[in-house]
């Protein structure tokens, strides 16, 4: 069987496609009804697209930018614009959003072929290919982003699209393959500014050809021309709106009212305490400081570790009420900032004082609890379904099933991964160089950040059982002849 699908499948590229949509569209349909269900009734736009929180930060330019009052934001990127300009020249802003899903989901079809397409490049084995084809479509914690209405859809499958075409580059060396690669990465970098850490790892690939030194700083530096271009055109926008230079977005605490200076101070904190700044996460130190339920709880003795000399559990307690009262609409405004600054300047003692009392902890072991937490989470966010206890069995199975699955894929992803590595296959190093970059350096563990880090795992999980399935036959094939 793996012999007759070796020979076709290259001939035959809409037959892969083909499964591929068999297996996703149901999917698609089923999670479409699910976030249509579980939704809030105005959240749901023509049944297919879902409005979730920062989905008006992305679209609302878009349609600004249509009626002629230009891209008004600096807080997200203008990815989606290209594609919501010429939809919306023909069609109505929720047609368009609509459309938008039905796209993003065409877009994740053909990343999925591509990313088997990858498999089958590395391992030169038919069954890569149609095990990460099949495996893949089957999985839905990338998925699950084509119903909403945000980036991240669109920036992995250009992502996945992007380092397609980079291999095929080294292969066929035509300048219209590493075109389209650096393209495909630009505008992934404009839905998602993130994954320009991917950028120096493309540049190595590049500069690693030490036969042709002057040849691959010429290809590296043609690589960067489209990045450089519209990054440029990009911030001279943002400094004629704002007398500023902004070279991706604005920072944080401007584009958000919900995350104040006063809590990126406190989220310092807590990240070099090796803990959790999602507040949403149950019992994590974020939920203690920073939800409304919780402001007048004074038992902080999960924190005791984290105390210094200057840093008691009083001192946790008292950070914890000036953040909340410099968020009570009760206190007056100037109030407000009085208390905001004072939890800043505690925070930022705070934080000094740890990592001079517990360098080792600060800087090191707790960027590996990080890792750990970002790729064994405890929980599985982002499916549209009901709390667990109201969930049906069928329901309640799905939920097991991907959580499971994600834990599989993480584990035995990153294990590959370093096994890979040491075989020195340096595609490995695009998933490695996220986790470097978000667990590790920012801090950052939402589930949301390994939609990049995913279906690489996924590719190096299924190359490294196919080589564990090969020692054992060859092991096996020995016993035999002994």
């Amino acid at each position: 069987m793996w012999n007759y699908l070796d020979v076709h499948f290259k001939k035959e590229s809409l037959r892969p496609l083909a499964v591929v949509f068999a297996i996703k569209f149901p999917l698609f349909l089923l999670f479409a009804y699910y976030f249509h269900a579980y939704s809030a009734s105005n959240a749901s736009i023509n049944y297919f697209f879902t409005i979730a929180g920062d989905t008006r930060g992305y679209y609302i330019p878009c349609e600004q930018f249509f009626l002629g009052n230009g891209y008004t934001s600096v807080c997200r990127m203008p990815g989606l614009l290209p594609i919501y300009y010429c939809l919306r020249v023909f069609c109505s802003p929720a047609w368009t959003q609509t459309i938008i899903v039905f796209l993003q989901f065409i877009g994740d079809a053909v990343a999925t072929y591509l990313l088997a397409q990858i498999a089958w490049w590395v391992s030169k084995n038919a069954k890569a290919f149609w095990l990460v084809l099949i495996v893949y479509s089957l999985s839905y914690f990338v998925a699950v982003w084509n119903h909403v209405g945000y980036s991240d859809s669109f920036a992995v499958s250009m992502l996945i699209s992007s380092v397609y075409f980079l291999l095929k580059f080294k292969r066929s060396d035509r300048f219209i393959h590493l075109m389209l690669s650096a393209l495909l990465l630009t505008w992934s970098v404009f839905f998602r500014p993130l994954h320009g850490l991917l950028v120096p790892i493309y540049l190595m690939f590049f500069l690693l050809d030490y036969k042709r030194p002057l040849a691959s700083l010429k290809t590296a530096s043609i690589f960067l021309l489209p990045l450089i271009f519209f990054l440029g055109l990009w911030t001279l926008k943002n400094y004629r709106q704002t007398g500023r230079i902004i070279i991706l977005q604005d920072s944080m605490s401007s584009c958000s009212s919900s995350i104040p200076p006063q809590m990126l101070a406190m989220r310092e904190l807590i990240i070099a305490w090796g803990e959790d700044i999602q507040p949403w996460a149950k019992g994590s130190a974020a939920a203690w400081f920073f939800l409304k339920q919780y402001a007048d709880s004074r038992d902080a003795s999960r924190l005791a570790s984290y105390q210094t000399s200057s840093c008691s559990l009083d001192s946790l307690i008292a950070l914890k009420y000036n953040f909340q009262a410099s968020r009570t609409v009760s206190n007056t405004a100037s109030e407000r900032n009085a208390f905001a600054q004072i939890a800043i300047d505690q925070s930022r003692r705070f934080l000094q004082s740890y990592r001079m009392e517990h360098p080792v902890r600060a800087y090191f072991s707790n960027r590996l609890i990080l890792l750990t937490r970002f790729l064994l989470p405890s929980r599985l966010d982002n499916l549209p379904l009901p709390s667990f206890d109201q969930m049906s069995l069928f329901q309640k199975s799905i939920k097991i099933f991907y959580y499971f699955f994600l834990l599989a894929i993480n584990l035995f992803g990153f294990l590959a991964c370093l096994y890979f590595l040491y075989k020195k296959h340096y595609l490995v190093l695009v998933p490695l160089f996220f986790l470097i970059g978000l667990p590790v350096f920012f801090g950052y563990i939402e589930q949301r950040y390994l939609t990049p880090v995913y279906p690489f795992f996924l590719l190096f999980s299924v190359l490294a059982c196919l080589n564990l399935s090969q020692l054992f036959n060859q092991d096996k094939l020995k016993s035999t002849r002994q």
